[in-house]
């Protein structure tokens, strides 16, 4: 349903121009991609994986939490991590939250060094609470998608790097970081 706005044209002749004075809102600048379309779908697939191992060893550590109720406290946050993850790269799983939307969009403006960060640190908690088997393979499978977002944005780095190496030495395929032969 559009919304309606009333306005008052007594006071206008039939000659007068109506001239709109609100500014139309300006649209978002559009952020080059760090990487190609099926780089970004293959890393979210990976992802999606990922957070299902992460739930399913979340599980087995709530269960087996006998031992110590931190255990179980470790198995419900690593299931809200899962939740996390989802969000962020499968909204289509969650989408029975109705913030799922918004959280996926904030998730998609942010570059690849801070989904990085928040996928290297959240997962230390898991792993400082219970050490053990199904919670180091839970949160590091959520690690190891950090480790993806990190080499993605590193990998733009490493070009550039390499790059300037080519120039620096005229251009020649035979490049010597180091001359240490003659020593």
């Amino acid at each position: 349903m559009a919304d309606t706005v009333k306005v008052d044209l007594s006071g206008v002749d039939a000659g007068t121009p109506i001239v709109n004075t609100r500014t139309a809102p300006q649209p978002e600048p559009v952020r080059q991609p760090e990487v190609g379309t099926f780089t970004r779908f293959a890393i979210r697939c990976v992802a999606a994986v990922l957070g299902i191992v992460c739930a399913i060893n979340a599980f087995v550590v709530f269960l087996s939490g006998i031992t110590s109720p931190l255990c179980i406290v470790a198995g419900i946050y690593m299931i809200l991590l899962f939740i996390l993850v989802e969000m962020f790269e499968a909204p289509i799983c969650c989408q029975f939250f109705e913030f799922t939307n918004a959280v996926n969009s904030w998730s998609e403006r942010q570059k690849s060094w801070v989904k990085a960060l928040i996928y290297l640190l959240l997962p230390i908690v898991g792993i400082g609470m219970c050490p053990g088997l199904s919670t180091i393979l839970g949160c590091g499978a959520v690690m190891v998608i950090g480790v993806l977002y990190g080499l993605i944005f590193i990998g733009k780095k490493g070009d550039a790097v390499q790059q300037a190496h080519v120039r620096r030495a005229g251009g020649g395929d035979n490049i010597t970081l180091t001359n240490n032969e003659n020593q």
